[in-house]
């Protein structure tokens, strides 16, 4: 019930940028990525250390626009899962799965076919878990998560440098977010006790935050080249911030480099 509004308002955007134009006017590409990502985590629900973050991802993109790139309908999913050490010591080295989901619709506000500047918004979904063993061959000791389902303002500048050559900046802010955090960390015992035995129930039951309870900013460079009429070639760095300002504090910052092979359909 808390997400009906959020998926009934993204349906809407959606079908509107799906069925508005002709299939033969349509420009689809997916894209495959790869990355490596480095920097900081500090959950105090889960621990007073600070965790370095660092290790591989993948991601898989798709994007839908019609001619001009007038508007863009995007989906996007990351997934990452490593081992992190703090000050490079094993002895409280935790594992970490970070998963993230987002769909959204962007319109052009400029009609430059070099220069364009785009505005629009999206569901995004990040679901972050900790989990610690004192003992590998034993049983979980300590496990902490948190879930954001969240609604975007997104906002993108694109240049075309040459043909097929494109240059973008994007940033991402929430402005409303359903967050989803456990106050009880534990044993699986503890876990059994508390949490819901139905996982997208679990998933959901949080409490609506403004910015000042849940910020996150996401800022993004890519360079985009051809490599034949259906293949091309990717680039990106990305700085993300997020921040937990409610409770106990949950904070994380990510610098990330991710290379994209992306094939148009």
């Amino acid at each position: 019930m808390r997400l009906k509004g959020i998926f009934l308002f993204m349906g809407i955007l959606c079908a509107s940028m799906i069925y508005g134009q002709s299939e033969s006017s349509i420009s689809k590409i997916l894209s495959f990525s790869g990355g490596y990502k480095t920097g900081m985590l500090r959950d105090n629900n889960f621990s007073p250390l600070n965790y370095h973050d660092r290790g591989p991802f993948l991601g898989l993109t798709f994007e839908r626009h019609p001619p001009q790139r007038k508007r863009l309908f995007y989906a996007e999913a990351r997934y990452s899962r490593v081992r992190m050490q703090y000050s490079n010591r094993e002895r409280f080295a935790s594992d970490y799965l970070q998963g993230q989901l987002s769909v959204g619709l962007l319109q052009s506000l400029s009609t430059s076919a070099r220069n364009k500047w785009l505005l629009g918004g999206g569901y995004h979904l990040g679901i972050h878990y900790l989990e610690w063993y004192e003992d590998e061959r034993g049983d979980q000791d300590a496990f902490s998560f948190l879930a954001t389902h969240s609604l975007l303002l997104r906002g993108r500048y694109e240049r075309v440098i040459r043909e097929q050559h494109l240059l973008s900046f994007d940033i991402s802010l929430p402005l409303l977010t359903l967050l989803v955090r456990p106050p009880y960390n534990g044993s699986n015992i503890v876990f059994d006790q508390n949490a819901d035995s139905n996982p997208f129930a679990l998933l959901t039951d949080g409490d609506w935050v403004s910015p000042l309870g849940f910020t996150e900013i996401n800022s993004r460079v890519a360079y985009r080249l051809p490599l034949n009429k259906r293949w091309s070639f990717t680039g990106a760095y990305q700085f993300s911030l997020r921040t937990v300002n409610i409770n106990k504090r949950w904070a994380q910052f990510q610098n990330l480099l991710s290379f994209n092979l992306n094939y148009s359909l």
